[in-house]
């Protein structure tokens, strides 16, 4: 009877050695903790997806491999000591043969001297010596020939050992295979059940309904702690804007929260291996009817720009999409006259190209949102550019020349570039307010 203790539940196989890629099992069990809010764990399927070939990698796959290689070898060492064995029995099959041969002729010839004498003794000349010795050769090949069946007896013993053995061995393997087989069917079933618990992901399109959600939540929310909302100006909505807002007031620039410059990724995103996880997820959705491709993150960076009449407040942070947790929030506020410029820059950026990966790619002309105050201060977004898009194409599998007409990312830069022309009307509409009451 087989007796194994492994487990039965797929969360329990998210090993590092097997599945580099996947976080731990703990990642995943705080999400289904909360009752409030299931879809989080789903999201967390999304975007973090076991491989089948990887289930059961270092234990159930390792035993059955085990098994395979003893079970090869087993049949091989077989394979040998059989063909050696017969070896054996052909030799002495021929050495056996050979002697009985040797006796028979050696009892016929005799048999036939002496019936020859006899026969001699009759029709030609009778003596009694001659009689004698027919008489004598006639025993000799009787004996000859009655000792056949004792000929040989040892070689005709190890014959028979050796056929016992090969049937022994025959049987032994047959067993072996037998409680090997059942073995690897074990582990087989194993695989089976476990892998039937791999939960399927939500629908992309499930994805985009819950991360607009969520955004739209973080802008109610940072209208809220800003108690900016009944003096934000009115912003025509840009072209792209999938939030579907009248008033684009805060302005909402985003991009990828792996793409941020290197300083301003909070520490915890480097030191906790689930949270690097995270940070470095990211799936591609490609709409056939559309002929466009989606790319979703597990963390986004955002930068909410709101704009009163009289100052900006900006609030950017690291917004994790699988557990809707805030890191780093930082909340400036300014007024129009500390703003020195804004702008577009080109900026290097180091990025691993896939989770859990050593694989890292250069980008040397990171579009970057840049808002400089007079402080010193910098306010800066990185958000995705074509350049982006070639140096991870490879690793997310997408081919088509349309990859940077991306339906959420793609628009990012057009969004920006509106966000600029916004805030610097304004900044020119209060500067020359300025300008007036100082004359």
């Amino acid at each position: 009877m087989i007796i194994e203790n492994n487990s039965t539940d797929i969360w329990d196989y998210l090993l590092d050695e097997d599945m580099p890629y996947m976080p731990s099992r703990k990642d995943r069990d705080i999400l289904l903790s909360n009752v409030f809010d299931k879809k989080r764990v789903r999201i967390w399927d999304y975007f973090f997806r076991i491989k089948e070939k990887d289930v059961g990698k270092s234990i159930q796959q390792r035993k059955i491999k085990k098994l395979q290689e003893n079970l090869s070898q087993r049949i091989s060492t077989y394979n040998n000591k059989v063909a050696s064995l017969k070896f054996s029995l052909s030799t002495l099959d021929t050495s056996i043969r050979g002697q009985i041969l040797r006796t028979r002729l050696f009892g016929f010839s005799f048999l036939f001297l002496g019936f020859g004498s006899f026969m001699y003794l009759l029709f030609k000349n009778f003596a009694i010596y001659l009689l004698l010795a027919s008489v004598l050769m006639v025993i000799v090949g009787l004996i000859f020939l009655v000792g056949v069946r004792f000929t040989a007896v040892s070689e005709r013993n190890e014959y028979r050992e050796t056929q016992k053995k090969i049937y022994t061995m025959k049987i032994e393997l047959s067993q072996y295979i037998k409680d090997a087989t059942k073995r690897i069917r074990f582990f087989e079933e194993e695989l089976y059940f476990l892998r039937e618990q791999i939960p399927p992901p939500p629908s992309p399109n499930k994805i985009q309904e819950w991360l607009i959600e969520d955004f739209k939540k973080l802008r109610e929310d940072v209208i809220d702690i800003t108690s900016l909302g009944t003096r934000l100006i009115h912003i025509k909505k840009p072209q792209g804007n999938i939030l579907n807002l009248e008033n684009y007031n805060p302005i909402t620039v985003t991009g990828p929260g792996e793409l941020q410059p290197p300083q301003n990724i909070p520490p915890k995103f480097s030191q906790d291996k689930d949270l690097n996880k995270h940070l470095t997820t990211k799936r591609v959705y490609h709409d056939r009817e559309t002929q466009k491709y989606d790319i979703y993150y597990a963390v986004y960076y955002i930068e909410f720009i709101l704009v009163a009449d009289d100052m900006l407040v900006t609030v950017g942070l690291f917004y994790d999409f699988i557990t809707q947790k805030i890191y780093a929030k930082k909340i400036t506020e300014q007024f129009y006259k500390d703003v020195a410029s804004i702008s577009i820059m080109q900026e290097f950026r180091e990025l691993t190209l896939e989770t859990a990966s050593d694989e890292i790619t250069f980008i040397e002309d990171a579009p970057t949102f840049t808002m400089a105050l007079t402080s010193g201060e910098k306010r800066k977004i990185t958000f995705v550019s074509d350049n982006y898009f070639a140096a991870i194409q490879g690793n997310l599998n997408i081919n088509d020349a349309n990859v940077s007409k991306s339906i959420w990312m793609s628009d990012a830069q057009e969004i920006t570039n509106n966000t600029i022309k916004a805030l610097r009307n304004n900044l020119r509409k209060h500067k020359q307010v300025q300008t007036a009451v100082w004359n």
